[in-house]
């Protein structure tokens, strides 16, 4: 557990979202990506909190994560915040 916390980390490129967590990688194409919505889920994730965004993408999928600065991290996928 404390592995997944340190090694926790969202890097958003001009065309991937990328979610590291422990040994868990997720590449989500941003053109993929369709909403971003606020999200206080228990379900199991890579987010160090429970105030969390809720990324819908691709067909049906669903991804949780917790940003330091939900804002920035939102503008930065081209959403807005």
């Amino acid at each position: 557990p404390l592995w997944l916390l340190a090694s926790t980390r969202y890097t958003v490129t001009h065309e991937m979202l990328i979610v590291r967590s422990g040994p868990f990688r997720w590449h989500i194409p941003r053109s993929e990506i369709s909403q971003i919505q606020p999200s206080r889920s228990l379900l199991s994730s890579p987010a160090l909190s429970l105030d969390r965004l809720d990324i819908k993408y691709g067909a049906g999928k669903s991804l949780l994560v917790s940003p330091a600065d939900k804002e920035a991290f939102v503008r930065a996928l081209g959403f807005s915040a």
